[in-house]
Parts: structure tokens; C-alpha cells; sequence
């Protein structure tokens, strides 16, 4: 397979030239398919025995792409060439979540969670919707072998540098914007802490980050007391005592992060670049920062992401800004050449970074 490339082509006839278990994870931002929906019993009748369903018609925004969500028949091939125990990703629209969820189980998939894609920017369809403000993705697994996620690459960061704080603690942490997280804290946390927080299946934009601290206010994070289990052969924990719980020697952990600041601390902040947009024609433009934590926390480093529905090339950059290799698929002509620019763009401020630090 030639690795970083957008093929122009259709999705499922490509993957069907590549081999099997070939993949370490599949993310895709597919579409919503928020066209006129087709009769359920024969979508469904059709599904179960075809894995295909003849759909018309466009989507919301015109397109023949998005006229339904992707069908079993595609996800079957992805199945196929994704290693057994990896991960699948798509996002979809809060209306067809549900279609979408059912193609990829009928094609052998096993749903895993569901993480939500929160933001400011959406807006109504008419009066008789609500505003858009989130976006499910689906988190699923082809059975095999259960591969942990990189957590620790993903934690929601502490600062690097120390600074000296409203408490006048020479370690009390600043973290700022560039660190992925909205606003500024002070932050006064342990060394063994220093690696951050836990990521959870909630992301957020900057929007709602300003909003979710403003609601909040100013607090502080305060202890928490985790069980673990212990050795068997140890007889005292590093942080406390040792109890027996089903058989099982467990240990307590406490996390003393005893950090202040808003909410929105607790959540990874996928902060959109002002020029991500700019001379592109693609109208789900996902944030690079968003697709960067996808595919840390789902691909191993060095591994190949498949991306069936490219679009503008959002999950390349992400791949090739987080040390994965990509293959995009698309059959959009106009799409599969903005990605491409914004790929070659991608690679001239890498070498005028380079170049400016070898000077």
C-alpha cells in the first residue's frame, strides 16, 4: 500500500484492493446523511440481506454524497482490512446517529462509546429544529485482541514551565492556550501529577470553553481517592494501606491536583485555527486540533490511518503532525485537490521551520 496518499476514487472499490488486517485504525468524519430518509423496514430487510440499500435524492447541502449515512457494505470492507482489536471512528449527524451506529454493528463492529464533539458555531435549520451544538462520534472495534488507548499521550496537559502563583508557591503551573486547554490557571499540583489529566468522551471548542467557565466560575479541584489493585506479594502501598477487596489485595491512590480555574480544565479544548478554512469549499471542515486527539488516543504512533471520506484533509494533517501515516480515500475532485494543497502547505512551514532553526 502507498501510505500518505489521497486516492480520487470511490471508498469502497479502492479498499477493496487492499489487503487484509492492514490497518491500525480507521477515523473518518463520514456523512450525516440528513437527506429524506428511506422507509425503514426496507432499509433495514436490505441491509440485513444485501448490506446495500438504493438511495436518491442529496443530502442538506446538495450533495449526492450525503444523501444517507454509509451503508454495511462499505464498513464490511473496512472490517476487513482493519487489524483485528482496532478501532474505528466516524462522526455523524444527532439525527442519524442511530442509522449510522446500526450499519457499522451489521457489519461485524462491536460500538465501544460514544464521544461528543461540542461547539459553539452551529446553526438552526429553520424553527422547527433546534440549534446544532454537538456532534456524536461513534467508537467502535473490530474483535480481537482489546488494545489499551494511548492515554498518557492524550492527558489534557499541565504547564511546563513554573511560575509563581496567586498562593505564592514556588510550583504553582500556569498553563495557557497553546497548551490545548482554554484560558489561564494557576495550578499547584504534585510531581508525580505533572503528566495531566485523564481524557474523557467529551470534547470541546473554545466557544464553549469560554462559556462553560463562565458559568462555573473560579474553583478548585481538591483531592480524589482511587482504588487500585496491588501485588500480591506487596504488604503496603506507596500511598496508603493495603486492603482486601473479592480475594484481591487493593491499594488507594490520591490525586492531589488542587488546581483553580474553570470548568473547562477538565476537558481536552480542540482550538481551531483562524486559517483552517480559509480558501476551502468543503463544508464539514473538521479542527486539526480535534482530529490530532482522534487519532493520538486511537493509532499507535508509526501506525496507518484509513480515512474513507477524506474531504479536506483534516485527518492527514493530523496524521502527519501526531508521527501516523494516512491512506485517504475520496471521490470528490475538488476536495481531493484542496486536500492535497493543504497537505503541501503542511510540509512548506515544516521546512521553513527547519530552516529558520538551522539558522
Amino acid at each position: 500500500m502507498k501510505l500518505n496518499t489521497i486516492h480520487l476514487s470511490d471508498n469502497i472499490e479502492y479498499i477493496r484492493t487492499m489487503p487484509d488486517n492492514s490497518i491500525d485504525s480507521i477515523i473518518t468524519d463520514s456523512p450525516y446523511g440528513l437527506g429524506k430518509e428511506p422507509k425503514a423496514a426496507e432499509l433495514i430487510t436490505n441491509w440485513v440481506t444485501k448490506g446495500y440499500h438504493e438511495i436518491k435524492g442529496t443530502g442538506f447541502m446538495g450533495k449526492k454524497w450525503d444523501a444517507f449515512v454509509p451503508q454495511p457494505a462499505l464498513w464490511k470492507e473496512c472490517y476487513r482490512v482493519l487489524k483485528p482489536g482496532g478501532y474505528l471512528l466516524s462522526f455523524f449527524g444527532t439525527r442519524t446517529y442511530d442509522w449510522g451506529t446500526l450499519a457499522i454493528r451489521l457489519a461485524g463492529f462491536e460500538i465501544r462509546d460514544c464521544i461528543q464533539w461540542i461547539y459553539g458555531s452551529g446553526f438552526p435549520k429553520g424553527k422547527a429544529c433546534l440549534k446544532p451544538a454537538n456532534e456524536p462520534i461513534c467508537v467502535a472495534r473490530k474483535p480481537g485482541p482489546l488494545q489499551m488507548l494511548n492515554i498518557d499521550e492524550c492527558r489534557i496537559p499541565m504547564a511546563d514551565t513554573d511560575t509563581k502563583g496567586a498562593f505564592g508557591d514556588k510550583n504553582t503551573k500556569i498553563r495557557d492556550k497553546e497548551e490545548m486547554v482554554y484560558g489561564k490557571f494557576e495550578k499547584r499540583i504534585p510531581a508525580d501529577q505533572s503528566t495531566g489529566r485523564w481524557p474523557s468522551n467529551i470534547i470541546i471548542d473554545e466557544e464553549v470553553a469560554e462559556l462553560v467557565d463562565e458559568q462555573s466560575g473560579i474553583s478548585g479541584g481538591g483531592k480524589r481517592t482511587f482504588r487500585v489493585e496491588v501485588s500480591k506479594d506487596s504488604t503496603k502501598t506507596k500511598h496508603g494501606g493495603l486492603g482486601i477487596e473479592g480475594g484481591r489485595p487493593v491499594g488507594f491512590i490520591t490525586s492531589d491536583y488542587n488546581d483553580i480555574g474553570g470548568a473547562s480544565r477538565f476537558f481536552y479544548v480542540a482550538k481551531a485555527s483562524p486559517s483552517e478554512r480559509k480558501g476551502l469549499t468543503h463544508p464539514t471542515i473538521k479542527p486539526v486540533k480535534l482530529m490530532i486527539q482522534l487519532v493520538k488516543l486511537y493509532c499507535p504512533v508509526g501506525g496507518v490511518v484509513l480515512d474513507p471520506h477524506m474531504g479536506s484533509g483534516s485527518t492527514a494533517i493530523a496524521c502527519l503532525e501526531s508521527a501516523r501515516n494516512y491512506i485517504g480515500i475520496d471521490n470528490d475532485s475538488v476536495s481531493h485537490q484542496e486536500a492535497n494543497n493543504r497537505i503541501a502547505d503542511w510540509h512548506k512551514s515544516q521546512s521553513k521551520t527547519i530552516q529558520t532553526t538551522l539558522l
